[in-house]
């Protein structure tokens, strides 16, 4: 703040002589009487003006601490629809009032016996806004001398500075994403347009902010993690280290069979096509299917790996009484933010394995029509002899053993996956990639290139699969965290300025349109009734997923970075609203948006937030 240099000592009138005074000071007969009772006018004047000038020093003082925090907070929720063309705060902008609410509060109208105050708000190119305020304070002795009031005025500026930013996105991209906001399909205002509107006007003010960091060298930078039933990283850990995905010949079913084949009705296993009377776990290797890669949206080869990873192994024991969330437990490997092989509590974290949806049917097996995600792949695109899919037999059997010795073997009836109707706009509907969402976008710059860039990929975002949103907010904490498995520099200074690295305060932003959903289908976790990776029974694992969630959130939480949460459309019941809430770091950081107005209006606030303000004088 600067108080004006127009003080009120250096306002102060030069009293001129009276008549009398001068008649008086040249009088020489016996006039002591008549000088003291004149003496007593100047004297006034001269303790009056220590009083009146005290009284103008203190309300200076205050109006420019009302500036600063009017700067301040008008900074804050400025967007670049509140200035003209020429920086000028516009009359009435969200800017505009919260200028004038803060200006109302810590300096109300007549406070200190100051008249109306005026004042100009104007914003410069580097994005720092100045405000300047005038008002006049009647006087109360120096009216004697002639002095009726004195001007005040302060000038004060605000700007976002001080660290560098990284803020990741994560956001529900599950199938009710194609709903509007009352769940009906179909709609123009679908919730997936609201989200892509929202987050490109979010991309907008953090370029704002990176715009005014530039000059010190520093930088703002955003990675986003689309979520479903899985998160599409598997390809970016791969190009870390290959070390990081673990595709050699595992299991992928493993607790099923005995003993819930026995009571339940038309159970589905896995059984290697070579073994005949008994059931046993699939082990896949996945070698070509990791290595021969993936286009995003017209497929070269629908069956190789689109780049989904499995959640990692894990425990039984979290749900809801691990509430208050802020102890792991050992080999949870599905929350712990840790790189393969690393060493926590003498246990060593595993690698991730791909996402592989295997062949599945709802109907009988025999003359029924196999339906499902029931097809195996193309000669053409696969080598029969040595791909998963190929090698890979479907068998069922059900309560009265009618099926026993049967094997399903899609040898002659199968469709290629490279038709549309099979994979939409890089999503695949059916073979081995099934609801395997969009990849996820690695930190980057908010220079004008890559505001374009992520732009552009929000704008591809395609609605799929199911619910999981610890999936999502564990993906988004290992984007952001320092360390492996995506390095995070603690510190930053761009090439070319000089002084020391400055500091990165982080940011995860969670969006979510509804409710855990662990369902039946094939997921990151496997098939919950047949893998039990999360739970010991068959019953949905909703509390053990939300659980997982909280979790991490808690994680990030005590790592330092922020967490704001939106809580998106009508659907989203009280336990799950309650737990989005509880992800966020306060309060103040959960939104709830029913509309894609408001969703747009979270998304701003949340922006407008990120970076720290800084009084600049």
């Amino acid at each position: 703040m600067s108080l004006g240099s127009n003080t009120p000592g250096n306002r102060m009138k030069t009293m001129q002589s009276s008549t009398f005074l001068s008649r008086l000071r040249r009088d020489q007969k016996g006039n002591a009487l008549a000088i003291v009772a004149a003496s007593v006018i100047p004297l006034v004047g001269a303790i009056g003006g220590g009083v009146d000038l005290t009284r103008a020093y203190m309300a200076e003082a205050r109006l420019a601490q009302a500036c600063d925090a009017a700067a301040l907070a008008g900074r804050k929720v400025m967007t670049k629809d509140d200035t003209d063309s020429g920086g000028t705060v516009l009359d009435n902008s969200t800017a505009d009032q919260e200028i004038q609410k803060f200006l109302d509060y810590n300096f109300p109208e007549g406070k200190f016996d100051t008249s109306e105050i005026t004042r100009t708000a104007q914003v410069d190119d580097d994005g720092e806004l100045t405000i300047t305020l005038a008002t006049t304070i009647s006087t109360q002795l120096l009216r004697i001398a002639g002095i009726q009031s004195m001007d005040i005025n302060a000038e004060c500026s605000a700007r976002r500075s001080g660290v560098n930013v990284d803020v990741v996105l994560v956001v529900d991209v599950t199938g009710s994403m194609a709903w509007d906001v009352n769940k009906n399909s179909g709609s123009d205002n679908e919730r997936m347009i609201a989200l892509q509107g929202a987050s490109k006007e979010f991309l907008d003010i953090l370029k704002e902010l990176q715009d005014q960091l530039s000059s010190s060298g520093l930088r703002v930078r955003v990675g986003i993690v689309p979520y479903s039933q899985g998160v599409n990283v598997g390809k970016l850990l791969y190009a870390e280290n290959p070390d990081y995905i673990d595709y050699s010949g595992e299991p992928y079913s493993t607790n099923i069979g005995e003993p819930y084949m026995a009571t339940v009705s038309g159970k589905y296993a896995w059984k290697n096509y070579s073994v005949t009377g008994s059931w046993d776990d699939e082990n896949l290797d996945l070698d070509q299917f990791v290595s021969l890669g993936l286009a995003e949206t017209t497929p070269a080869n629908p069956y190789a790996w689109k780049g989904c990873v499995e959640a990692r192994s894990t425990v039984t024991t979290i749900n809801a009484s691990s509430a208050p969330y802020t102890t792991t437990p050992a080999s949870a490997w599905d929350v712990i933010d840790a790189v393969p092989g690393a060493e926590l509590d003498g246990k060593v974290a595993p690698k991730w394995r791909p996402y592989f949806a295997l062949p599945w049917t709802g109907d009988k097996v025999g003359t029924a029509t196999v339906t499902g995600n029931k097809y195996r792949p193309n000669a053409t695109y696969m080598d029969i002899t040595k791909q998963p899919w190929a090698n890979v037999n479907w068998r069922m059997e059900n309560k009265s053993d009618t099926y026993t010795s049967k094997a399903v073997r899609y040898d002659t009836s199968y469709t290629s996956l490279t038709t549309t109707s099979h994979y939409k706009n890089g999503v695949a509907t059916t073979g081995p990639n099934k609801n395997c969402p969009n990849e996820a976008k690695l930190l980057t710059q908010i220079d004008a290139d890559g505001v374009t860039t992520l732009g552009s990929y929000i704008d591809a975002l395609k609605p799929t699969g199911g619910t999981y949103h610890d999936l999502g907010m564990y993906w988004g904490l290992a984007l952001i965290s320092p360390g492996a498995p995506f390095p995070n520099d603690s510190t930053y200074l761009a090439p070319g300025h000089t002084g020391e690295e400055r500091g990165v305060n982080r940011y995860i932003v969670f969006m979510s349109d509804g409710e855990i959903d662990p369902g039946i289908s094939y997921s990151a976790y496997n098939q919950y009734l047949w893998d039990h990776r999360t739970k010991s029974d068959t019953a949905e694992p909703k509390a053990e997923h939300r659980g997982r969630f909280l979790m991490i959130c808690k994680a990030a939480q005590m790592q330092g970075i922020k967490v704001s949460t939106v809580a998106f459309s009508t659907s989203i019941g009280t336990t799950d609203k309650n737990a989005i809430k509880e992800c966020a770091s306060s309060e103040d950081d959960y939104y709830v948006a029913e509309t894609a107005e408001d969703l747009n209006e979270a998304f701003q606030k949340i922006a407008q937030n990120i970076g720290y303000l800084r009084v600049s004088k």
